[in-house]
């Protein structure tokens, strides 16, 4: 037996699926998840409640994010699709099954402009100029990435934000009592080097400039690794204000 089943909240469609039961408790087949605006957001496969076969999400603006196929729950392969202004600028297809990568990356024009592959441990990087001629690039032995960090050990940043941040700031400014959760974004360079720093919230009440005056003054920090090197990249940092009155 087959049920579908649909949830409908204030006549939009939120979800859909089928099941191999009355109970609703076994999913067999797809399912569909949908964004407000009435747009699929994710779309799954399943076999007696474990994913197989296709799985994908899109973003809100329509776009593909990602798409894995599974099989008896397990990722075969996934592939990432990441965009810039609506322009796709990066995609990453790995195969679990033949332990390959492949890494692709575009201009602004939409044309290839680099290419990783990796077999196993052993990958090459291909550069393409913009008349088109194809340059070989390093060649890696690492998959390894890793986010950019602030330096030491444990919850080093932590740390510095208990002895450097001024929490009295937004009381001596008169913000209202409640939480704040302030977000500032930055640059950190291969280097580990700060730049382009600027604040993502408004709370105000000097939160921001506060946060900003703590980012500026930490530091060389630990740079972004990507394929076992270090590269460029951003970060946005969330710093909550508790004020009491």
């Amino acid at each position: 037996m087959w049920v579908d089943f649909f949830y409908i909240k204030d006549n939009k469609k939120l979800f859909s699926a089928s099941f191999s039961d009355t109970a609703l408790n076994v999913l067999q087949g797809r399912s569909i998840e949908y964004n407000p605006s009435g747009h699929a957001s994710a779309l799954k496969n399943y076999k007696a409640n474990v994913l197989d076969g296709l799985m994908e999400k899109w973003d809100s603006l329509g776009q593909l994010t990602d798409s894995v196929i599974y099989k008896d729950g397990v990722v075969a392969l996934k592939k990432r699709f990441f965009y810039a202004r609506k322009s796709l600028i990066n995609e990453v297809t790995t195969d679990s099954i033949n332990n390959t990568l492949l890494d692709i990356s575009y201009d602004s024009t939409g044309k290839k402009s680099r290419e990783i592959y990796f077999s196993g441990d052993k990958g090459i990087e291909k550069i393409y100029l913009p008349d088109g001629t194809e340059k070989t690039g390093d060649s890696l032995y690492s998959r390894e990435e890793r986010a950019a960090s602030f330096p030491g050990r444990g919850n080093a940043f932590g740390a510095y934000l208990t002895q450097t941040l001024d929490p009295k700031v937004p009381y001596q400014n008169g913000a209202p009592a409640g939480s704040y959760r302030v977000i500032v974004q930055f640059i950190i360079d291969k280097d580990g080097y700060i730049s382009n720093i600027r604040a993502l919230t408004q709370m105000g009440y000097g939160m921001e400039d506060e946060v900003i005056r703590l980012i500026k003054n930490s530091g060389r920090w630990v740079p972004a690794m990507q394929y076992g090197r270090p590269v460029k990249a951003y970060r946005k940092q969330p710093v909550t204000f508790l004020v009491q009155r």
